[in-house]
């Protein structure tokens, strides 16, 4: 089960500089430049070195339909750690980190060690670290130098990076600026991807954080994701050691 679980969290949390001159649009809002609203959103970025949080996993696919608490542990440009338990008992971990990603399965005691780039042929989208830890945090996966920005009359505005393997738009609202969804296709697959954010809400160092998402694929796939406790910069555990009775598998 958790080999599931972490195909369809990553497939899914993959959803979701300069800047181009901003496109025309017919709010009566003010408008800010392309460069000053890329600024805006860069300034608004969820900014840690460590991440600890408790989550609420419901997924809805072919492959697993039901919900997991998972304690979730993040190193800023090192590593994403995941305890997977179901009715209080662990049934899984996941360690991800720069180039590899290692699953231990407890029911069935054998453990998986892949590269991400074979994770990424495996879920039909391109994944690299800084994009998983970008979109799992909740900030824009943006292009260093090359993204369109476009005001609408709905309080809102939507800024378009320029990946020749994706086609994304991120949507915000005016004003503040905040992440409210974002949508991608994979141009090699089609697989088309939807993220939804919500209930923003500060942290304990009055930084701004959304602790729901809902991430749809296809308009079939489903995962939500509910944060809570979530604690900022403190050092926790993220031990991984694979015993040695354990199998191995493959994804």
């Amino acid at each position: 089960m958790v080999k599931q679980i972490l195909i369809i969290s990553l497939l899914l949390v993959v959803s979701c500089t300069g800047a181009k001159k901003a496109g025309k649009g017919t709010s009566g809002m003010k408008e800010l430049s392309a460069a000053e609203t890329i600024k805006r959103v860069q300034a608004g970025r969820f900014s840690f070195d460590r991440l600890n949080a408790d989550t609420n996993l419901g997924i809805k696919s072919d492959m697993f339909n039901g919900s997991v608490s998972a304690k979730i542990r993040m190193v800023k440009d090192s590593a994403i750690w995941m305890s997977a338990s179901k009715l209080g008992f662990e049934v899984g971990r996941v360690l991800i980190t720069q180039d590899s990603v290692f699953v231990i399965e407890r029911l069935q005691k054998t453990f998986i060690r892949e590269s991400i780039d074979e994770i990424s042929k495996l879920a039909g989208v391109d994944l690299d670290f800084e994009m998983i830890q970008d979109l799992m945090i909740g900030n824009p996966y943006l292009h260093p130098v090359d993204n369109t920005v476009t005001y609408f009359d709905r309080d809102s505005l939507q800024i378009y990076p320029a990946f020749d393997e994706y086609r994304i738009a991120h949507t915000f609202t005016n004003g503040n600026f905040r992440l409210v969804r974002t949508t991608v296709r994979d141009e090699a697959t089609k697989t088309a991807v939807v993220m939804d954010l919500d209930e923003y809400n500060s942290t304990s160092d009055s930084q701004i954080f959304a602790y729901f998402r809902k991430i749809v694929v296809d308009n079939e796939n489903e995962l939500s994701i509910s944060f809570k406790d979530v604690e900022l910069n403190v050092e926790k555990d993220i031990r991984f050691s694979i015993p040695s009775s354990y199998s191995p598998r493959e994804f």
